[in-house]
């Protein structure tokens, strides 16, 4: 399975703020920042993505364990005293495989995509009802 191809209006917005004065960019390094930002590409309006190890190895440039490893670091890592970005273990299907691993890049990481507005304490959002439907389609 190749890699979507992304329309070219789509963004991933940082907070500069939450970056680089609150100290974020230094904090998180050079693998985490990376790999949050792999992550990133696949997130819809309220965080949450799921793109899986293979995926991500190709946009990185890594094998699925050098990927899975980095996303263990982001998982782990704090900001502020809590995480950036959160897992949601995948389950097994009805014919026993396993589902890809569903991950949630919380507010407090300070990116967001589209119209999305990063507030310390939540997030606003300006998406219109065609940028929902292409997330909710494609993501």
């Amino acid at each position: 399975m190749g890699i979507k191809s992304t329309p070219i209006n789509l963004f991933v917005r940082v907070n500069i703020s939450v970056f680089k004065d609150q100290g974020l960019l230094k904090r998180l390094g050079p693998q985490r920042l990376q790999t949050l930002m792999a992550l990133s590409f696949f997130m819809n309006e309220n965080g949450y993505c799921y793109p899986s190890l293979n995926v991500l190895g190709k946009i990185l440039g890594l094998s699925s364990a050098s990927v899975s490893a980095r996303i263990r670091s982001l998982v782990c890592f704090q900001f502020n005293g809590k995480p950036i970005v959160v897992v949601i273990k995948g389950t097994r299907n009805q014919r026993g495989l396993w589902q890809n691993n569903q991950y949630q890049i919380l507010p407090n990481s300070g990116v967001a995509i589209f119209g999305q507005t990063t507030v310390l304490g939540g997030t606003e959002t300006d998406l219109t009802d065609a940028d929902k439907d292409f997330i909710n389609n494609n993501y």
